[in-house]
């Protein structure tokens, strides 16, 4: 309450919020992982990367931007490797104590041009700081010096698209590992669609992959019967598809539509009456093991059903 004008207000009792304190290079720990090798070309490797940031400060904190990163040889010696940001925008990306966050690392290493001394480490500076850390690197093959930059992206939540890949040391996501459930997704409702949103939670305590663009979805009646012969339709991504990390305890996501009104006419007559659907059936790429949700809905221009590709929301 105002005493009065001209006159401070007296103090009601309550604290200010305190606002989340960006994260310093004491505050982290870095690993380095390798998510993908891809030998698409016989004369070039296409290595794809991370860096994990966790929070070991006890307290929350966030980050924001590009890692900045230098590699080392067994002598700690710099190497001589471009490091280039790809450009995408940034994200405030908010860290509990212990979470992590990610920044996915890409190269290209064709044959015959001269490479650098093995990289056994990296350097990496946390966005607006001049500390480093340090982190032994498990795999990222032979260099290319100065010819072959290494694309950073920013650091983003721990959940995340790669680009495609051929082989990977992350063991595929099985149905036992995940639990999923439906849900509606306002975003994808209007115009005779309705929207829906399936979630993907890795409940065991290790990472996995889903390939591709995500699980296969099917609509099942009551009896669990397939309704259609057809999937999903997947959209076409924004980016290149690839297999999806699913970090212990993280979310992926998926969001689609269908029609959900009589819009599909034959000279101007509606005559299709279609059974409701009971069931969302969902088939992971690397498990055949399906999982059929509840899904009540009734599915108009015989099953036409559309999803995106599995992301991180």
């Amino acid at each position: 309450m105002w005493a009065g004008c001209g006159k401070d207000p007296k103090p009601t009792g309550q604290s200010p919020i305190a606002a989340v304190d960006r994260c310093h290079s004491q505050d982290l720990a870095v690993q380095s992982h390798l998510v993908s090798i891809t030998n698409d070309d016989p004369v070039i490797q296409h290595v794809i990367a991370e860096l994990r940031l966790t929070n070991v400060a006890g307290r929350s904190c966030s980050i924001q931007g590009y890692p900045e990163l230098r590699l080392r040889d067994k002598s700690v010696v710099a190497l001589a490797v471009s490091v280039h940001h790809t450009g995408a925008p940034t994200r405030t990306v908010s860290l509990p104590s212990g979470a992590l966050a990610v920044a996915v690392l890409a190269y290209d290493n064709p044959s015959g041009v001269p490479a650098c001394s093995a990289a056994v480490g990296v350097m990496v500076t946390p966005p607006q700081e001049t500390g480093e850390l340090s982190a032994p690197i498990d795999y990222w093959g032979p260099l290319a010096c100065g010819t072959n930059p290494i694309e950073v992206a920013p650091i983003a939540p721990a959940v995340y698209s790669t680009a495609p890949a051929v082989l990977s040391p992350l063991p595929s996501c099985r149905t036992a590992d995940l639990t999923m459930t439906v849900r509606p997704d306002p975003g994808g409702t209007g115009m005779s669609h309705a929207g829906f949103a399936v979630d993907f939670t890795n409940h065991t305590e290790h990472d996995c992959l889903i390939a591709g663009t995500g699980p296969d979805l099917q609509l099942v009646d009551a009896g669990h019967q397939l309704q259609y012969r057809r999937t999903s339709t997947i959209a076409p991504p924004q980016s290149n598809p690839g297999p999806t990390v699913i970090p212990a305890g993280a979310t992926g996501t998926m969001h689609g539509r269908y029609v959900d009104g009589p819009v599909c006419a034959i000279d101007g007559r509606e005559t299709e009456q279609p059974t409701p659907t009971a069931y969302l059936r969902i088939t992971l790429p690397d498990d055949q093991a399906s999982l059929d949700l509840p899904f009540a809905a009734i599915v108009y221009c015989h099953g036409s059903f559309s999803a995106n590709a599995l992301t991180a929301d």
